[in-house]
């Protein structure tokens, strides 16, 4: 490497859709078994999380990420009506409810989504 050569940065990102809050590591060190007088001689290194259940802030320039984020919060929090007044207008595509139906252990969407698939073949 010369001196003006330079690294790519990289940046961890960790989604959660558990049912319950995040309450693992958030950090490198967060996930080694080290005794304390080690830990300032390690470089840790941070991740950001987002969980899914508190991602109502959260604004996404790719509209399917949007759709797959607030349809899968309002199932989690049962709130079905919301998903009809925001979505009933919208084509939601096989492919984006698979994903949701993963995300929220949903059968029902990953089967509807499965036969409407096959309908566009």
């Amino acid at each position: 490497m010369k001196k003006t050569d330079r690294l790519h940065s990289v940046l961890t990102i960790c989604i959660y859709y558990g049912e319950n809050p995040w309450d693992g590591p958030h950090s490198l060190i967060d996930m080694l078994e080290i005794p304390d007088a080690f830990k300032p001689l390690i470089s840790d290194y941070k991740f950001n999380l987002i969980e899914l259940r508190k991602s109502e802030y959260l604004k996404f320039h790719n509209d399917d990420v949007n759709t797959i984020f607030n349809i899968s919060r309002f199932i989690f929090d049962e709130k079905y009506d919301k998903i009809t007044d925001i979505y009933k207008e919208k084509n939601i595509s096989s492919e984006l409810a698979m994903v949701i139906g993963c995300i929220t252990e949903s059968q029902k969407l990953i089967n509807d989504a499965i036969k409407s698939e096959q309908k566009e073949e």
